[in-house]
């Protein structure tokens, strides 16, 4: 996703999630393909899912800013 290839991103981190559903991080990496994609709505989602998340886990203060703008 850092590296701008958006589509496989979205391909590899769908597959983690769907068979990892734990790893916190992979929904904000999912968030920000989608997000680089265009994809605002699938975006907006998963940063909802990667908030839900971090808020049961207690580390609310860690959440990044932009996740915030862009649920």
């Amino acid at each position: 996703e850092e590296s701008g290839h958006y589509g496989e991103a979205v391909e590899l981190l769908s597959y983690i999630v769907a068979n990892n559903p734990d790893r916190v991080v992979a929904y904000l990496n999912l968030a920000d393909s989608y997000w680089g994609l265009g994809n605002k709505k699938q975006a907006a989602e998963n940063y909802k899912k990667y908030t839900s998340l971090m808020v049961q886990s207690g580390k609310n203060a860690k959440i990044p800013k932009r996740v915030i703008e862009r649920s």
